[in-house]
């Protein structure tokens, strides 16, 4: 990648002082009414009323102390002494617990076929992988991840976009085949 130098950095500053000076000069020079009503100061302690502001502000540096010194401290020990085994599998659990929004967003686009196999996931995993610690559903193939969990998004899957690539524009030589994935188009 070529990097950009400018040649004449002189001018640029200059540039960007003339419109530092032109913009500051603007601002003390004439005004309309409706552009001096915009830069009026506004007086700070007529604020808006707030009934419970004594209350909100105790409740957020309650929940800022308890934050900061209890639960910032437990979290950092429990990361530090879990193996990476058991955070795999409490995250496998919570993955298993979000079994209905995964299943209703299938539903919901017409992906029959993706409700059937997060329907078939969770039922393994519920079951065999005690309660979704363990996944063995990725042992079997008609029940293995699906594309749509590994993009958030919604687009076409990496494989998928590969080959459309590949067959409308084709590598040209072996570095594009490298970032393709694909075999070599000869000429």
């Amino acid at each position: 990648m070529k990097i950009q130098k400018f040649k004449r950095p002189l001018a640029w500053a200059s540039l960007i002082g003339l419109l530092t000076v032109t913009n500051l000069t603007a601002q003390d020079g004439n005004l309309t009414e409706d552009e001096a009503f915009f830069y009026e100061e506004f007086d700070e302690s007529a604020g808006v009323y707030d009934p419970f502001e004594s209350v909100n502000r105790f409740t957020f540096e309650f929940n800022d102390f308890v934050f900061s010194n209890a639960l910032q401290p437990l979290v950092d020990a429990y990361t530090a002494i879990t193996p990476d085994t058991v955070e795999e599998g409490a995250s496998n659990f919570f993955h298993n617990l979000r079994y209905p929004v995964r299943l209703t967003s299938n539903l919901l686009q017409g992906r029959f076929k993706g409700a059937w196999i997060e329907t078939g996931r969770f039922a393994i995993n519920s079951t065999v992988g005690i309660v979704g610690i363990l996944t063995p559903a990725d042992d079997y193939e008609s029940f293995a991840r699906i594309e749509s969990e590994k993009r958030a998004k919604g687009g076409p899957s990496s494989e998928v976009l590969r080959e459309q690539q590949y067959a409308h524009v084709g590598a040209e030589h072996a570095g594009d085949c490298v970032a393709l994935g694909c075999p070599v188009k000869r000429t």
